[in-house]
């Protein structure tokens, strides 16, 4: 029942996910366009924070004329400390990672095209970077007016171990070759790139090796996007609605618990991840919350054979909340939606239960565990829509715990409604 609830919430929310990403908003900012006939225009380019690189921009010249224009249309574009050029390139379309699936082939086979580059390195050796649609990255060196690319796949490898076949993923790793070859003129290098990985932090480092080196001056050297780091502090309050399911269990599961109401407070860590304007981060959180309910439940034969079951369960909990986080912005606020997970620890627990028995004229009160096996680690799912202006932020929350019982014929289920006020420090 946990798990449908799970896969049942995340469905709802990645349902208006697309809507918002379509959703498209201009970002103008001061750029430039380098055209066919080598001018060069100033103006200002709809700028995206692009993840992949752009197939076209949008160009407003200073004459406020609006044009579009793809890769073979003009020579390149600058824009917020970033470099494109376009290009000719022969690029592997196959698309093929571990995570989508490798095949036995450890030969690079590439086809053309035309595709913006963007920049890292450029001057006497430089580095481009082109990341695709699927998500795959692709760097290439500049040789005059062409651009090489650097040769990198992996592939499925088969063994044969005491008559058994195994599968290991093999490397093809022509990119340090080229490198050494590209930068033979400094002697040191190849030392240098015997064990880098196939990755802008590592091909960086070479070029940085090799302009200190080599004596050499870059004439455009991009800064590296960094995640960034925003703490908070939170306020709210918590409505809990505990449900109790169990055949066996009457005098749990036959009462209905009214909702509990608790203050929630505690400390956000939100990641905000590098490109697309910064809209995607992994937001934390670590919170103090509770609930508190009791009930009544009756057995009664008869005005001389009864029991009565008086129940009272608690916690509060300590709790780390880790969610996906997408924002946008709609002119001066910023509204987004998360999904993702909760974890908490009860460090403090309530768990009675006073049971009054009359048996004719004997009666009798004992008071026992309420659940005798009180789990104290909860685990859920949490959604929610929220809106940030400046340093404040108002989060609307949907959390389906799963309670804390530890027998399977006895369902606890502890769903929470929580309204949280932040304060970014």
């Amino acid at each position: 029942m946990f798990r449908q609830s799970i896969f049942f919430l995340l469905l709802q929310v990645s349902f208006f996910l697309p809507y918002h990403t379509s959703y498209a908003q201009e970002n103008y900012l001061p750029g430039k366009i380098f055209t066919l006939e080598k001018d060069t225009l100033d103006g200002f380019v709809d700028y995206r924070n692009w993840e992949a690189n752009p197939k076209k921009i949008t160009f407003k010249s200073l004459d406020d004329k609006t044009q579009t224009f793809t890769v073979l249309e003009i020579n390149g574009f600058t824009v917020h400390d970033e470099l494109y050029l376009s290009a000719i390139v022969e690029s592997d379309p196959s698309g093929q990672s571990i995570r989508k699936g490798l095949d036995a082939d450890q030969k690079v086979v590439t086809e053309s095209d035309t595709v913006f580059l963007q920049t890292i390195v450029e001057g006497h050796k430089s580095l481009y970077h082109n990341r695709n649609d699927d998500g795959k990255s692709e760097y290439y060196i500049g040789k005059g007016d062409t651009f090489e690319l650097l040769e990198f796949k992996q592939y499925l490898k088969y063994k044969e171990e005491n008559g058994i076949r195994r599968v290991y993923i093999g490397e093809n790793n022509k990119f340090r070759g080229q490198l050494i070859l590209y930068m033979h003129d400094c002697p040191d290098i190849d030392k240098k790139i015997a064990n880098i990985n196939y990755s802008i932090r590592d091909l960086k480092k070479v070029f940085d090796f090799y302009y200190s080196k080599a004596g050499k001056v870059k004439s455009f050297d991009k800064t590296q996007d960094k995640a960034k780091l925003n703490t908070g502090i939170l306020l709210g309050a918590t409505n809990s609605k505990l449900t109790i399911k169990g055949v066996d269990f009457p005098y749990l599961a036959s009462q209905d618990y009214a909702a509990s109401l608790s203050p929630t407070f505690g400390v956000y860590f939100d990641v905000v991840l590098p490109r697309n304007q910064g809209k995607w981060s992994i937001y934390n959180e670590l919170i103090m919350n509770s609930f508190k309910v009791q009930g009544e439940y009756s057995e009664v034969e008869s005005p001389d054979k009864m029991h009565k079951y008086s129940t009272k369960l608690g916690a509060t909990y300590l709790k780390m909340n880790n969610l996906v986080r997408f924002t946008y912005p709609i002119k001066k606020a910023y509204f987004f939606i998360n999904i993702g997970v909760s974890n908490g620890f009860a460090v403090q627990v309530e768990n009675s239960m006073s049971v009054y028995s009359k048996f004719y004229n004997t009666e009798d009160t004992e008071t026992e565990k309420a659940v005798e096996d009180f789990r104290k680690y909860e685990q859920g799912l949490l959604a929610g829509i929220g809106v940030k202006y400046q340093k404040f932020s108002i989060d609307l929350r949907f959390e389906n715990g799963n309670g804390f019982s530890e027998y399977k014929l006895l369902e606890t289920k502890l769903n929470r409604y929580q309204l949280l006020l932040g304060y970014r420090l």
